[in-house]
């Protein structure tokens, strides 16, 4: 039975990130199907369930939201099924902390991924020329200047692409710089490459702005000389870029921060959100409350905002100070966890960056609400984990 699931596991690792970027739907019905059938095996064999510091922060998030819901009468159940949707990615870590993950299963996660954004891009690249001009080939496309210039698709590919790639740049730009296989490192390299195209054509500033910090914030805290080195690099040089493709869109983009129709509606937003919060102090109004309650005598253009844009602020306003307290308990008591570690275990660290990944983010973007992005964010949070979870069990890791 061991062997089989152990077949079964790389099966998972191999397949679950390239379908989750390539058809959601599927990753988060078949995928977490495989995943319990994987876990219930190994409950089985081992005769037990192990929990760890991370349940305990994560129910009292959960029943934070269950009383933002109860004991408001201003809602559907539009906040029940949203908290349903979630605790699927929310027990991913505790889920995969019931399995034994091995290097092998890491490789086969990066093949995966690897194949899934090779997909995205061709796809999102397809997409664009088709929209733009559909007799130019892909060289032509490329040599112009039509993919630097304009946001495409950015109806759907923000903010969960921008997430799931700026995710996993972060992710294999670490492990570029300490890998010592050059064949890993060169498939990694071609990953990386692949990440940033995507990840340029969907010109989030919000993705870039947390990719820079956590580039420097890494340069920071490693010691390695190449890993400051490209840390540097990667500064310096998006800086000439900035510079040499100044009358690009993308850069247009930061020069008009703040004076943009985007930038001006999200302050509005931010006062409604906060408006909110000062009538609803302590449980808020509701989870996923926020399009229902606001007064849209005084938000009209901005009306087509679903949530508050900001983390801090969506927890304020629609869980209130309970649900914002035991949001940063359960988020902070993981980075604290990985921080603790991070020079122990390289998986560590990787766990360390995409959550500081997703906590910079999500409040510009307010990730909670998406349903793509995060699944894979807690993937590789649980991989980080899952050593926890092992010595929990009295392994020798």
């Amino acid at each position: 039975m061991n062997s089989i699931l152990e077949k079964f596991q790389k099966f998972l690792f191999l397949i679950y990130p390239a379908v989750l970027i390539l058809d959601p739907k599927l990753a988060n019905n078949f995928m977490v199907f495989v995943l319990l059938v994987l876990v219930l095996g190994n409950i089985y064999i081992n005769k037990k369930i192990v929990f760890t510091f991370y349940e305990k922060f994560m129910l009292a998030f959960v029943v934070a939201i269950l009383i933002s819901i109860v004991f408001k009468n201003t809602t559907t159940s539009s906040g029940i099924v949203m908290i349903k949707r979630h605790l699927r990615w929310l027990i991913l870590p505790t889920l995969l902390g019931q399995l034994k993950i091995k290097k092998e299963d890491i490789k086969c996660m990066f093949l995966s991924t690897f194949f899934g954004i090779l997909g995205y891009t061709y796809r999102i690249i397809d997409e664009m020329i088709n929209l733009k001009n559909p007799e130019l080939s892909w060289l032509e496309f490329f040599k112009s200047s039509l993919p630097w210039n304009y946001r495409y698709l950015s109806e759907y590919s923000i903010p969960q692409s921008a997430l799931i790639l700026g995710v996993t740049s972060i992710v294999l730009y670490y492990v570029i710089c300490i890998n010592d296989e050059k064949k890993y490192k060169l498939f990694l390299l071609l990953e990386l490459l692949l990440s940033g195209v995507v990840l340029l054509s969907v010109q989030s500033r919000g993705m870039t702005l947390t990719l820079f910090i956590l580039v420097i914030f890494l340069g920071v805290i490693r010691k390695e000389k190449i890993i400051r080195i490209v840390s540097s690099l990667i500064i310096v040089f998006s800086i000439i870029g900035g510079i040499y493709f100044s009358n690009s869109h993308y850069v247009q983009r930061y020069e008009n921060l703040g004076k943009d129709s985007s930038s001006l509606a999200r302050v509005e937003v931010y006062k409604e959100a906060f408006r909110l919060f000062e009538k609803n102090k302590l449980n808020g109004i509701g989870l996923d409350g926020f399009v229902k309650l606001q007064d849209t005598r005084d938000y009209k253009y901005n009306e087509k905002y679903r949530h508050p844009h900001n983390m801090a602020l969506k927890l304020l306003a629609e869980t209130g100070v309970i649900g914002f307290i035991s949001y940063y308990l359960f988020v902070g008591s993981i980075l604290i966890n990985l921080w603790k570690r991070y020079k122990k275990n390289k998986y560590f660290l990787i766990g360390l960056l995409t959550l500081l990944t997703l906590v910079l983010y999500e409040n510009i973007e307010t990730m909670f609400i998406t349903v793509i992005a995060l699944p894979y964010v807690f993937f590789i949070i649980g991989i980080s984990l899952n050593q926890i979870y092992r010595e929990k069990k009295g392994e020798i890791i």
